[in-house]
């Protein structure tokens, strides 16, 4: 298993935990658990965006523009 396809695991993995929990966040009527699932859901986008950006600098995944 080499490093691009370890990390573009971890990418879809990041982005399916970031769904469950936005919908913790936005259908939990406790203060105590939307609190958990907010943070839980913050550290996850962070973790996405950390990965985003070193799968980047190794030219993993790579973006261009669009034409206007």
């Amino acid at each position: 298993m080499n490093d691009k396809y370890l990390m573009e695991n971890v990418m879809f993995g990041s982005k399916v935990m970031a769904d469950l929990y936005l919908h913790g966040v936005i259908e939990s009527t406790n203060e105590n658990v939307n609190g958990v699932f907010s943070k839980a859901l913050t550290e996850t986008l962070k973790m996405h965006h950390d990965l985003f950006k070193e799968m980047e600098t190794n030219g993993f995944y790579s973006l261009s523009n669009v034409d206007e």
